[in-house]
């Protein structure tokens, strides 16, 4: 029990270590960590689990939008748990229906499930490049933090996904760490236009499927 203790503090410390030494040689970085407050809220949409508020009072300064990050949560029994980040301390499914916390792009998944574990997000940041956040995503995060000077972080999985999220880790408090790389660079609105045409070319194939097959129907019916 006191070697698994030691070990799993050990990790603990060397993630804070390592992201502490990555993020002093980059510019326009900003990285806050804290214990897992993890409270659940479980809806028929999905299982979410508040991790807690971090960059309390952090100056916006000139940047517009968060471009990549990095993250380290302490989870057990999870398969691609998304990390939300935004304006909500609770009451997730209704901040996120109001767009008040934004999907990152990060996802997380136990390398074992039946152990919690300390995981890197998207990997070992001496090894792994960061995580590019979605455009929107970026501009709404980095905008919550220049309203409130603070974000809340949560990860969210499938209403009937069991993950877990400590707040403590073999008696120590379990930690989650987090870093941006923020930009002052905001697409032009033509290249978010650029971005969305495949949405769009999607939804208007679906509805030509719906209007042909509509058709049949009552084509159908009429020979009947």
């Amino acid at each position: 029990m006191n070697f698994t203790r030691t070990i799993e503090r050990g990790l603990t410390l060397t993630c804070l270590l390592i992201l502490a030494i990555h993020s002093s040689a980059k510019a326009d970085v900003i990285t806050d960590y804290a214990q897992q407050v993890a409270n659940v809220e479980t809806t028929a949409s999905s299982r979410a689990v508040y991790l807690g508020r971090l960059f309390n009072n952090v100056d916006p300064g000139p940047f517009r939008r968060m471009e990549s990050m990095y993250a380290i949560v302490t989870i057990a029994q999870a398969t691609n748990v998304a990390l939300f980040i935004g304006d909500a301390s609770s009451g997730f499914e209704a901040a996120r229906a109001a767009n008040k916390v934004f999907d990152s792009g990060l996802r997380a998944t136990n390398a074992t499930q039946d152990r919690t574990e300390v995981v890197f997000v998207p990997g070992d940041p001496n090894v792994s490049p960061p995580q590019d956040i979605p455009i929107p995503a970026g501009l709404g995060i980095h905008d919550a933090l220049a309203l409130n000077r603070r974000l809340d972080f949560w990860l969210v999985g499938e209403s009937n996904s069991g993950f877990t999220v400590p707040s403590t880790l073999g008696g120590d408090p379990a930690i989650f760490f987090i870093e941006f790389n923020r930009t002052t660079s905001v697409p032009e609105p033509s290249s978010l236009a650029l971005l969305a045409i495949p949405a769009v070319g999607s939804w208007m194939r679906m509805r030509r499927k719906k209007k042909l097959l509509a058709n049949k129907e009552t084509s159908s019916e009429q020979a009947a």
